[in-house]
């Protein structure tokens, strides 16, 4: 019935994996929303997302010189099944 389906999806926001997963599946297109858009964790997230990020151990997972938002949109589109990004929501 869809051709595409935005879904929230970040690294740190992990919920809607299988979600992403039916919707390629199924031929529809994913535009993945929020996965850089919300800027370096700890920046001006609030705690709750620093420590989030750190709990993860995410900056292990860096390349050298490699800021968190890169990382961030680098995991997205090597590991998802993704049709776009958007800054928006």
């Amino acid at each position: 019935m869809f051709d595409c389906f935005q879904i929230p999806y970040s690294a740190l926001e992990r919920q809607h994996e299988e979600l992403i997963q039916a919707a390629v599946d199924s031929g529809a297109g994913v535009i993945v929303r929020g996965a850089v858009a919300r800027g370096e964790p700890g920046a001006s997230l609030g705690k709750e997302r620093r420590w989030a990020w750190e709990a993860a151990g995410l900056d292990d997972l860096l390349e050298q010189g490699e800021a968190r938002t890169g990382f961030r949109l680098r995991r997205l589109l090597s590991r998802r099944p993704i049709s776009s990004e958007t800054r928006f929501g």
